[in-house]
């Protein structure tokens, strides 16, 4: 059930449609102040509150949930570039609602692309990772793709990598109130698969290395090298709520979990929509 947003003053139709760029404040990422999980996993950084509420319940979600859906039936074909053609296609495994976007964004996905690359989550052509926290030289560059995905309470997304088509980095942000349980596992390298030598713990792909919570109010995950090339990233499908050790559930600027901690705090799994913006 998407969330009831008809007791909420939202800006014109005619404003989102405007085809000038807002400009979003953000807050300035930081390498070293929000990285999260470092003793289980390099690579790692979590912002709980990037984007503003205003933007995110006044401007892009109405906008976002007033895109009809798409009616071809596979991704390839709603794949728009254009501001003038979107669409959300359903995917047949999962009945979950996506859209891809590639540069030039539409004037509000755009927003958030220059507020990433302006608050210091860039992309380098050639090395492919972010060195100087904060730089905006002629070197970084903003990303030119997202995947967008809108979720309703009980879906997630198996263990998966973005892949080799883009570059080792990837930035998501969360909206629409729910917060959910994102999971890091070990990816087997290709020699790895099948061998007798390696030890359980290593052969279970079911054992997460890190888990993060993803805050459903405009909060950022980014994550690059090792843990994305060499782990797989999950959301647990098909359940409606979560648990989840208490002392690691983040209300300031972490969200590690300890799969050993006592203690345990149970997450209601709502509507969430993410945008996750990637590089090629």
């Amino acid at each position: 059930v998407r969330p009831d947003i008809t007791n909420k003053k939202y800006i014109t139709l005619e404003k989102l449609d405007s085809q000038e760029c807002p400009k979003v404040e953000t807050p300035q990422f930081s390498l070293s102040r929000h990285q999260v999980g470092a003793d289980r996993l390099s690579n790692v950084y979590y912002m709980p509150n990037f984007l503003p509420s205003a933007y995110l319940y006044e401007v892009l979600l109405p906008w976002l949930q007033s895109i009809p859906s798409c009616p071809q039936p596979t991704l390839e074909d709603c794949s728009m570039n254009s501001s003038s053609a979107l669409y959300w296609t359903t995917l047949r495994y999962s009945q979950r609602r996506v859209m891809m976007l590639q540069s030039p964004f539409p004037p509000l996905i755009e927003a958030v692309a220059q507020a990433l690359f302006q608050s210091g989550v860039t992309w380098k052509d050639r090395n492919r990772c972010v060195e100087n926290e904060g730089s905006t030289s002629s070197s970084n560059h903003p990303p030119n793709h997202v995947l967008i995905n809108e979720y309703q309470p009980s879906m997630g997304i198996l263990p998966h990598t973005d892949g080799p088509e883009y570059q080792d980095k990837t930035a998501t942000v969360s909206l629409g109130g729910s917060d959910v349980i994102l999971r890091f596992t070990k990816r087997l390298l290709t020699d790895e698969i099948g061998s007798s030598s390696l030890n359980q713990e290593n052969r279970s792909l079911d054992k997460p290395i890190l888990e993060l919570v993803l805050g459903g109010n405009g909060s950022l995950v980014v994550f690059e090298k090792d843990a994305y090339t060499k782990h797989l990233h999950s959301i647990k499908d098909g359940i409606f709520t979560e648990k989840i050790a208490t002392e690691s559930t983040n209300s300031t600027e972490t969200s590690c979990v300890s799969l050993n901690e006592n203690g345990v705090t149970l997450i209601e799994r709502g509507y969430r929509i993410s945008l996750t913006f990637r590089r090629k």
